[in-house]
């Protein structure tokens, strides 16, 4: 539940970042791959936590 609510915080300021960076295209590239690797790490570690 914790994870869930982390999660909505990090995509919330993810959002609001990418808002604020949309006139540099450098810098959305560099969200858009910040974005996919913490989706990739929370998605491991869900699936982590399900196995045990």
């Amino acid at each position: 539940m914790l994870l869930f609510h982390l999660k909505m915080i990090l995509f919330n300021f993810i959002f609001k970042a990418r808002q604020m960076v949309t006139m540099n295209p450098l810098r959305l590239i560099i969200m858009n791959f910040v974005q996919f690797t913490i989706q990739r790490c929370l998605i491991k570690e869900s699936l982590l936590k399900e196995k045990v």
